[in-house]
């Protein structure tokens, strides 16, 4: 897949491995939505979506974030979030989502 790229998010996709590198956003989180069509062709069950580099998040990222993990389930595949930062974790708590998105 390689990487997209819009002026804030950075989206790199590798050895079955995602990797997401700016802020989820109001802003930013309308264009991304749409990047889990490309993650079905991986061929992958499990999908591994790397936070580490998301810089911060508001409501609409972590709905981007449900989405995702939602549109891969009815597909019957798995979406594992990994290296959640500290500020994204605690937006997805305060949500009450953590049991979904970070089990």
């Amino acid at each position: 897949m390689g990487l997209i790229m819009n002026d804030e998010v950075a989206v790199n996709t590798s050895n079955g491995k995602v990797n997401i590198k700016g802020p989820l956003t109001f802003v930013t989180a309308p264009a991304l939505v749409p990047l889990v069509n490309s993650w079905l062709e991986l061929g992958d069950d499990t999908i591994e979506v790397d936070l580490s580099g998301v810089s911060h998040t508001d409501s609409a990222g972590v709905a981007l974030l449900l989405e995702w993990w939602s549109a891969m389930k009815t597909r019957n595949r798995r979406l594992e979030y990994v290296e959640v930062p500290g500020q994204v974790e605690r937006f997805i708590r305060i949500n009450g989502l953590d049991s979904t998105l970070l089990a």
